[in-house]
């Protein structure tokens, strides 16, 4: 068992009594695998971000904290020089930003760009999304954003006289999604309370749970970015 002392310098520090620091590092990795899912290709994860004015925050209680989405993996890459060089592999990509707090420095986000999912979620009055335009795009942020959701609806309905259809929907969202460079797929913000098993089948087993807790799923479809810009709806992988 490791005391608060002891772990404070690592696992594989000699003075620690824990008989983990002592097996292969193959059977640790897995170990490793098991606490921390998001090491592996198969299993995404779902970072939270808040998006408008600075010193405005998110209330977590609805999908969790971005630090607590990342606690697993923050704790891999802080724990062994051979498990961070894995880790950083599994996790290629950083998001680095400055905390809001004065004094509190940088942060830093690994994730894997081409599996992870992003959720924004609104810090500006709602009601005010006309405020969100192409003004949006964050360097350093905006181009690892490939698979997103959001917790608002991207679009001016101001500008429409009737509910807009689907093609009219598509043309406002895109001027929000142009904000983002390299964006793949979008999954469109609903209730997933709507949809039973089979309508979330397309879901990883473990995805699944983490979709259904914070309502991410949007049935067996998603809105897909073509590389001409233009969106359409697929089928959801």
């Amino acid at each position: 068992m490791l005391t608060r002392r002891r772990t404070r310098k690592g696992v594989d520090n000699p003075e620690t009594t824990s008989a983990f620091s002592r097996l292969p590092l193959e059977l640790q990795w897995k170990v490793w695998e098991y606490v921390c899912p998001h090491l592996s290709a198969s299993s995404p994860l779902v970072l939270p971000f808040g998006l408008g004015p600075t010193g405005r925050t998110v209330s977590p209680d609805k999908y969790g904290s971005l630090a607590a989405a990342t606690a697993t993996a923050r704790t891999v890459l802080s724990t062994h020089a051979a498990f961070r060089f894995l880790a950083l592999r599994a996790l290629p990509h950083a998001i680095t930003f400055k905390r809001v707090r004065a004094g509190a420095g940088v942060g830093m986000v690994r994730l894997n760009s081409e599996r992870d999912l992003i959720l924004l979620l609104p810090t500006f009055p709602r009601g005010r999304t006309r405020e969100v335009n192409c003004a949006w795009r964050i360097p350093g942020f905006s181009e690892h954003v490939v698979n997103l959701t959001t917790d608002f609806e991207p679009v001016d309905f101001s500008v429409f006289i009737d509910m807009p259809t689907d093609s009219t929907y598509v043309e406002s969202a895109l001027h929000f999604y142009e904000c983002f460079p390299n964006l793949r797929a979008v999954y469109p913000p609903c209730d997933a309370g709507r949809y039973g098993e089979e309508g979330l089948r397309w879901c990883r087993e473990r995805a699944l749970r983490t979709a259904r807790r914070c309502g991410l799923c949007g049935g067996a479809s998603s809105w897909r970015l073509s590389s001409s810009g233009r969106m359409w709806r697929g089928a959801a992988g």
